[in-house]
Formats: structure tokens, C-alpha cells, sequence
């Protein structure tokens, strides 16, 4: 159990590059993520108002996605994937360099002083931390090959994204650029890594044939985002939902609920976090069926579209990042499996808020959910002060 939280452990202490590229990575993150999350709330309180400065609102999705997951992805990953291959981390100085052009580049565009530019310099930016992640990867080989590949993937799909979002005049207007934001980058990553960590769950285990069937009908649909012909964006949809029930299936997602969670087995340490995590990742899961669900649904009813998009960015990617990060985090950073502070009111509030939201917008008004954001970035606030208090 925790298998490779152990691992994590064992060889943290003397790790101090991920140290510090931890540190530095969730500081950066932390601020865009904020910044990203009230720019939200405002928005969805302007809804249907006229309100001064409002195009500022508009930079939210750019700094969560962009600014805040983006960062985070790499600061996990730069002390997380050295050691699924067993190499040394890359060197710190140029890491820390990646992290502050992202940061500098979303700066620029949250105050409005070169959002061109600011976009260009977070493009180079990802373009290194693209070369740095495939470096360390090398070819993919090994009972978890699929896994590799799509933390492959994830970093060059991130690098797409920033440059067609150079090349769109409105891109989150654009059914294909959203999806691409959201189904590629920090998708990938989250399957990738959910692959290799399995055995987080109790009684779960890794079915590779399954992998490998995801793995190529998430490829089969990315190379459909292209098209805008309607039955092709039906063909895609479709094939992504398929993707994401082969990964479900992959990382045996049922597994540890036929067991009965049999957590007395653990020691009271292990039985925490798994509960904890469990909670958190199985919520993900959830979300991450609602939302390819309502993808493919707003072919026939767009009203779906609201939905998807923060089924996925709130539901899926948020209560993803909210399980790994307490119990990765730690280990990484100090050697510790932390155990006490963890806490369940991030997820109520988060969830709570996301499903008012969503619900409005499918079967009211968004207008009727203007006050939604309250609790997520409740719940966002929370969960940072946890993390940073965990024992």
C-alpha cells in the first residue's frame, strides 16, 4: 500500500533539488491559482451586469489552466518522474528558470501590459519543460510503457495549446481549443500518473490491456480535434468517452468499492491517508465520466457546454490535484508521509459549489448560481492552508 509514496520516502531526504523546485513551483502556483479562482468568482458575480474592467475576468480560465495547473504539473513532475525511471533530477537552475517564464509570461497577461508577449514567453517556457520531461522519460519501455507515453504527451499537448492559443483571435470560444485545454495536457499527466500509482487504492491493481486500448483512442480522437464538421466532433466525442471509461476500467477504479474497503487491515497512519485519498480521487473519476458524458451530449443540446467545462476543470483536474497533492507533496519535500490536518471540507465546498454552478447552467440560468464561487474559492483557500499545515 503506498508503494511508491515508500519509495518517495526513502530517498527524499537527500533530494533537495525537488526541495526547492517544489517550493518554488507551488508558491508560483498558488498566487496564479488565486488570482485565477477570484477573477471566477467576480465573473460569475458580473454575470449578466454591466461592471467595469471586465475583460480582466476574462483572463481566468488562462491563469487556472495555464498559470496555476500548468505549474503545479510541473513542480510535481519534476520531483515525481525522475524517480518512476530512476534517474536524478535535471538541474535545478534551469527548472526554476521554466517556472518563473510561465509565471512572468501569466503576470503579463493577468495586468494587461503584453498579453502577446506574456503568452510567447510562457510558450518558451513550456517548450523547455517539454525537452526536459522527454529527456528523463527516454522511450517509453517497461510494464508501465502506456503510462510513460502519456506523460509524454502531456507536456507536448501543453506546449500545443499555448501556441494555438497565439493563433486564435477568441480561443475559448473554440470547441477544439477547449477541448484540446482541457482533455490533453493536464489529462494526460493525471493518467499517466494514476497508472503508475494504482496501488494507492486499496485491492486495486493496473490492467495494461486496457491501458493500451485507452491510450489509442485517446490518440484516434486527438487527431479528429482538427475538424469542425459536426459528425466528426460527434465521432471525437464519442471516442474520447470511450478513452476515459478504458482508463476508469484501467486503474481498476471499482476495485477498492467491491472490497469494502478493508482499511482495518492498514495501520492508522496508511488507513487515513487511503480514506483521504480514496475520497478525493474516486470524486475525480465522477466528474471525469460527467464531463466527457456531457462533451458529447452538447452536440445535441450546447446548453451542456457550461458543464463539461467545469466538470472537468473543477470536477475532474481540481479533485485530482486535491488527492495527489497531500500525499505526494510531503514525501517529496521532506521525506514525511503527512497524516495529520488532512481534511474533507475542501471537498464539500468545492463540489457543493461546482454542482450548483453546473446545474444552473443546465437546467436554470447561470445567473441563478451568481453566488457559486463563494464556496469553491472557500474550498480553494482551505485546501491551500491544509496542505501547508499538514503534519
Amino acid at each position: 500500500m503506498f508503494s511508491i509514496v515508500s519509495k518517495v520516502v526513502r530517498g527524499s531526504r537527500s533530494f533537495d533539488p525537488a526541495r526547492t523546485a517544489l517550493i518554488a513551483a507551488t508558491a508560483t502556483a498558488t498566487v496564479l491559482g488565486l488570482a485565477g479562482t477570484f477573477l471566477g468568482v467576480l465573473r460569475l458575480l458580473s454575470y449578466g451586469r454591466a461592471v467595469i474592467f471586465q475583460s480582466i475576468y476574462l483572463v481566468h480560465p488562462d491563469l487556472q489552466l495555464f498559470g496555476f495547473v500548468a505549474i503545479f504539473i510541473m513542480g510535481v513532475s519534476y520531483g515525481l518522474v525522475p524517480r518512476f525511471k530512476n534517474k536524478p533530477a535535471p538541474p535545478l537552475p534551469f527548472f526554476l528558470l521554466l517556472v518563473s517564464l510561465v509565471f512572468v509570461g501569466n503576470l503579463l497577461r493577468l495586468t494587461g501590459l503584453g498579453a502577446v508577449v506574456g503568452d510567447i514567453i510562457v510558450l518558451i517556457g513550456f517548450i523547455g519543460y517539454t525537452a526536459l520531461t522527454i529527456v528523463i522519460l527516454g522511450r517509453p519501455r517497461g510494464f508501465f510503457w502506456v503510462s510513460d507515453v502519456f506523460i509524454s504527451l502531456s507536456p507536448i499537448l501543453l506546449t500545443v495549446t499555448s501556441a494555438a492559443r497565439l493563433f486564435l483571435q477568441q480561443p475559448w470560444q473554440d470547441m477544439r481549443f477547449v477541448e484540446l485545454a482541457l482533455l490533453g495536457f493536464p489529462t494526460a499527466m493525471i493518467v499517466g500518473v494514476a497508472m503508475r500509482t494504482v496501488r494507492f487504492r486499496l485491492g486495486a491493481n493496473y490492467h495494461r490491456g486496457f491501458a493500451v486500448v485507452c491510450l489509442f483512442s485517446y490518440l484516434a480522437a486527438l487527431l479528429l480535434l482538427p475538424f469542425q464538421q459536426r459528425y466528426l466532433q460527434d465521432i471525437r466525442r464519442a471516442i474520447f468517452l470511450s478513452s476515459g471509461i478504458f482508463f476508469l476500467a484501467s486503474v481498476d477504479i471499482a476495485k477498492p468499492l467491491k472490497n469494502g474497503f478493508k482499511e482495518t487491515e492498514m495501520n492508522q497512519r496508511d488507513r487515513i491517508r487511503h480514506r483521504y485519498f480514496t475520497t478525493y480521487f474516486t470524486t475525480a473519476a465522477a466528474w471525469f465520466a460527467a464531463a466527457l458524458t456531457l462533451a458529447l451530449l452538447q452536440g445535441v443540446w450546447p446548453f451542456f457546454r457550461d458543464g463539461f467545462i467545469h466538470s472537468m476543470a473543477v470536477g475532474f483536474i481540481a479533485n485530482t490535484i486535491m488527492a495527489y497533492a497531500p500525499i505526494l507533496m510531503p514525501a517529496l519535500m521532506s521525506g514525511r508521509a503527512a497524516v495529520r490536518g488532512l481534511s474533507y471540507a475542501p471537498h464539500i465546498l468545492i463540489n457543493s459549489g461546482n454542482l450548483w454552478r453546473i446545474g444552473a447552467s443546465m437546467f436554470s440560468k447561470l445567473h441563478d448560481a451568481y453566488l457559486s464561487g463563494l464556496p469553491i474559492l472557500a474550498g480553494a483557500i482551505y485546501f491551500l492552508v491544509m496542505v501547508h499545515r499538514l503534519r
